[in-house]
């Protein structure tokens, strides 16, 4: 019989502590759910800073809503 798939019990240096990766995995056992979480906090640390002066894009809120719709279709 062929033993259970198990994560390799040695670990690569360059993956140990690996942010990047430890969130891949995160988001991965957490499933679906956690992205809305995941997006809200997105939103959130992207509203703090806000520099208008950037560039001045400043979208319509028909615009917003088109875009939002569009995330939530391709989130799922």
């Amino acid at each position: 019989p062929v033993p259970p798939l198990q994560p390799l019990r040695h670990s690569h240096s360059f993956h140990e502590g690996n942010p990047y990766r430890l969130s891949l995995n995160r988001i991965q056992e957490t499933g679906i759910c956690s992205l809305r979480e995941i997006s809200r906090r997105a939103a959130y640390a992207n509203r703090r800073p806000r520099h208008e002066s950037r560039d001045g894009v400043k979208m319509t809120p028909s615009e917003e809503e088109n875009l939002r719709k569009r995330w939530q279709h391709a989130v799922g």
